[in-house]
């Protein structure tokens, strides 16, 4: 999709990140299983909190990318809280610590929170 980004003349256009972190300790202590169902409920999170005229990409073991086109800059900050939250609620239990942030919300990047 790179390409048909690239030719996008659609503005703006912005991007958030999402970070799982410490999921290589959680694969040395609970084993690659517990890895892979963290990674994948928070893809599952992603996909159902989809927003039309965007793309999630699994950018790395543990990051994720989600690219905006033709949403404002509210519209992106609010996407990225309800993302926090959704994350939060999903993931809170599994993961240490995740960092989300968008390229527009100067409040961001933060971590959003550790166990």
């Amino acid at each position: 999709k790179i390409k048909e980004w690239d030719d996008n003349v659609i503005y703006p256009q912005a991007f958030v990140i999402i970070d799982l972190n410490n999921i290589k300790d959680i694969n040395d202590s609970h084993g690659h299983e517990e890895g892979d169902t963290i990674i994948k409920k928070a893809a599952s999170t992603l996909i159902v909190n989809q927003e039309p005229n965007t793309d999630i990409i699994r950018t790395d073991g543990n990051e994720f990318l989600v690219y905006m086109v033709g949403y404002s800059e509210k519209d992106v900050i609010s996407y990225t809280r309800k993302i926090y939250k959704e994350l939060k609620k999903n993931l809170t239990k599994e993961c240490r610590n995740v960092l989300i942030f968008n390229n527009l919300d100067r409040n961001y990047p933060r971590i959003l929170w550790k166990n």
